[in-house]
């Protein structure tokens, strides 16, 4: 009885450590808790005939690393894309919400390499620890769009996120297919100047309702000389939020003629 209840004991015993180190080996490729996002991950992948998994329908997370930063991202890509879109958020949001939306499969869907960004701070992107070289916001997108090899990408730039894509936009236009700002911050750091030299293709989106940022800043992005601009009806400073069909029609509609344009 005694040696049953010996082995008993170390077969229990080593069963635990072997789960332990099988959970250790998988998590430490997730940073900050990715198994929710797993889970979440796990919804966006589709099966095509006999159940089998059309890999072009999942969505990949990455991870880039800046001085000590972590920057996370996902994407999602057709078998051969005809362009790249860049997602950022504003300050309430994170990535997923445009994975949540809808965004990210009716874009992919459009045939574009389709790439959601964390920005530093945010989501499961960490900035740098004290004493190491922290990411600011100028300069930052060009440096991110490199390591992730984009090709010229169509950014599209909510709220707070125009403190990343604003310099970036007045830096380095031509590495721009296309700008979709809606309701941007930091567009009062320019000049009119500053934005009648930039000939980017330009889709200004804020909601009819967004009587503070989206007109301040609209004020100042109608200066681009390439742009036009659509007020949502009914929709306050998260305008995607509130008409989410119309936002993706214009948005896609946009991308579609100006990848046209280039072939």
């Amino acid at each position: 009885m005694l040696k049953t209840s010996f082995w008993t004991n170390v077969f229990i015993v080593g069963g635990l450590v072997f789960l332990a180190l099988v959970f250790y080996l998988g998590a430490i490729h997730l940073p900050n808790s990715d198994l929710e996002k797993t889970v979440s991950l796990s919804r966006n992948q589709g099966e095509g005939k006999d159940g089998v998994i059309n890999m072009s329908d999942q969505i990949y997370p990455h991870i880039l690393e800046f001085g000590g930063a972590r920057v996370w991202y996902q994407e999602k890509a057709p078998p051969n894309p005809k362009c790249d879109v860049l997602l950022l958020h504003g300050q309430a949001f994170i990535s997923q919400t445009w994975v949540d939306l809808g965004t990210v499969d009716k874009l992919a869907e459009a045939g574009c390499r389709v790439v959601g960004l964390d920005l530093p701070g945010y989501g499961k992107s960490w900035m740098a620890s004290r004493g190491q070289d922290p990411i600011k916001p100028p300069g930052f997108l060009h440096k991110f769009i490199t390591a992730a090899k984009m090709n010229k990408p169509f950014i599209i730039s909510p709220s707070m996120s125009g403190s990343f894509s604003m310099s970036h936009l007045m830096e380095h236009p031509d590495d721009i297919s296309g700008f979709i700002p809606v309701a941007p911050m930091a567009t009062e750091n320019f000049k009119p100047e500053d934005y009648k030299k930039i000939k980017t293709p330009t889709l200004i989106i804020y909601g009819e309702e967004d009587k503070k940022l989206g007109v301040d800043s609209y004020k100042r992005l109608k200066d681009l000389p390439n742009s036009q601009v659509h007020v949502l009806p009914k929709a306050k400073h998260p305008c995607y939020l509130d008409q989410p069909d119309m936002f993706h029609h214009l948005v896609t509609e946009f991308i579609q003629r100006n990848s046209n344009s280039k072939d």
